[in-house]
């Protein structure tokens, strides 16, 4: 689960929070090289790979944090062409 949030001064923080999340299971042994932390053991069953065996591209596709950050993009760009 990753999330980003807004804040200003207005009094509205967190008015515009988005989430992301990437569901997965343990792998049963490290697999990959690619990624950091815990990619190697983080499977993927609808590619049947973990975060490690990805590509930079397909992970930042699917991973929680680019998930959260797509959406705070677009929120951020609605922001900015309302105000």
């Amino acid at each position: 689960m990753a999330a980003q949030v807004t804040a200003n001064g207005g009094g509205d923080a967190g008015r515009d929070k988005t989430d992301g999340d990437c569901h997965g299971t343990i792998a049963y042994a490290p697999q990959g090289e690619n990624g950091f932390g815990y990619d190697p053991v983080f499977f993927v069953p609808e590619l049947r790979k973990t975060f490690a065996q990805l590509t930079p591209e397909e992970k930042n596709a699917i991973s929680h944090r680019g998930v959260a950050l797509r959406a705070f993009g677009e929120k951020l760009k609605e922001y900015m062409e309302n105000h």
